[in-house]
């Protein structure tokens, strides 16, 4: 366990302290560091964290080229089995993307009455450390996009509320049939939680998910999007309900 750091009054001194027990601690994540450590305080978590990303760019470099490779091949998208699980989901960290086939373009380009192109739709992380606070998240992908967006309800994913906003399933358990139906997900993994919503940040501006909201440039889509949401959640306030079950 890392020991008890005498840190200086100084800023400067705070942070070069900090960094020193980083880089010479056995434990590899950053926010394990900072969370193990009761003398670093939230500041100097920031100073250390953006020291972090500094010393780790020829890794996140190389993982970002991974990343992508790895999400926009097509020998990597799985489809959803008929019992509703994922043969290759890991329980690791990482980057998961979902793609629409033709017939699912077709109807959410129906229902938006806005063109939705066959291919990525949507992306996103699970278990990536909450920055600046260093909150560890032990979220995997398997929980993540099995559990959640597969096997979940629409309280617990924002990709099936996402869906149910566009088209209005009439059922938890109908909105899981169309998505085994005509969806299918490529997911990346990365060990590495400390860094992996910086990776996230890189790999979502790349590739630009029509359906992502958050801190991406606005498009006719995406605002149409975001007024569904709004509608829906003004429609059902709090958490959208379950009107027949939950699937499977």
């Amino acid at each position: 366990m890392l020991q008890a750091i005498n840190t200086p009054k100084t800023s400067a001194g705070r942070f070069s302290a900090s960094w020193r027990a980083i880089k010479s601690s056995p434990v590899r994540s950053t926010s394990q560091i900072i969370l193990q450590s009761t003398k670093i305080s939230t500041e100097n978590a920031k100073a250390c964290y953006q020291s972090y990303r500094e010393k780790r760019k020829y890794f996140i470099t190389d993982a970002y080229t991974k990343a992508l490779l790895q999400l926009t091949s097509p020998s990597s998208r799985e489809e959803i089995s008929e019992n509703y699980r994922l043969e290759n989901a890991s329980n690791t960290a990482g980057l998961y993307a979902w793609f629409a086939d033709s017939v699912a373009a077709e109807d959410l380009s129906i229902a938006l009455n806005l063109r939705v192109p066959p291919g990525l739709v949507y992306a996103g992380q699970a278990g990536a450390t909450r920055w600046p606070s260093g909150k560890i998240v032990t979220q995997t992908l398997k929980g993540r996009v099995e559990g959640n967006h597969i096997r979940g309800v629409r309280r617990s994913s924002t990709f099936r509320r996402t869906l149910d906003a566009i088209i209005a399933f009439e059922s938890e358990r109908h909105l899981t049939q169309w998505m085994q139906k005509h969806l299918s997900v490529a997911m990346f993994s990365h060990d590495d939680r400390s860094s992996l919503m910086s990776l996230e940040e890189s790999v979502l501006a790349k590739l630009d998910p029509p359906f992502n909201l958050k801190g991406v440039p606005s498009t006719p889509i995406r605002t149409e999007l975001a007024l569904r949401r709004k509608l829906a959640r003004t429609k059902w306030p709090g958490n959208p309900p379950v009107f027949n079950g939950v699937p499977p």
